[in-house]
């Protein structure tokens, strides 16, 4: 609960801060005939965090002897996201700005019970694929589904 405590307390000031402003583009969502589109622009759920709730709920699997709840995982309707993928000769060709190359990826597999610790498997292999060092690496986008997930993948970044 700690790590995601910190976590939307983090999401919470980037977001006033407008650290992250530049990649939202707000959409308009189709309610209903005769109703106006609702205008979408920023994480909702940051606006119903409540620390104090989340240190109160009861786990979600292993008869409430484990660690995920409604609180430290992500919520059902837990934003989207697009990305633009071209070859850097159709990017020269269009005039578009390149804001990342992909340089490697990786996937990674382990027992069923353990598939929240499974991304901090599949980075190493990444950076092995694409020929860095994690020390060479500025900043991970993790999917944060499971605060687990991110609070085990610092374990591999502090070794």
């Amino acid at each position: 609960d700690a790590y995601a405590i910190q976590s939307n307390e983090r999401g919470i000031a980037a977001r006033d801060s407008g650290a992250f402003a530049w990649e939202i583009v707000p959409i308009e969502v189709p309610v209903g005939r005769g109703k106006p589109a609702v205008l979408v622009d920023k994480d909702e759920s940051l606006d119903k965090f409540d620390a104090a709730k989340l240190k109160k709920l009861r786990p979600a699997f292993k008869d409430n002897a484990g660690t995920v709840t409604a609180g430290n995982a992500s919520s059902i309707s837990d934003g989207a996201a697009a990305l633009v993928l071209v070859s850097g000769k159709k990017a020269q060709e269009l005039g578009l700005h390149v804001l990342a190359r992909i340089k490697g990826f990786a996937d990674a597999a382990q027992a069923p019970e353990l598939f929240t610790t499974t991304p901090a498997l599949a980075i190493p292999k990444a950076l092995t694929n694409a020929g860095l060092e994690s020390s060479r690496v500025d900043f991970y986008e993790i999917n944060e589904a499971f605060s687990v997930s991110l609070d085990h993948f610092s374990l591999f970044l502090s070794n």
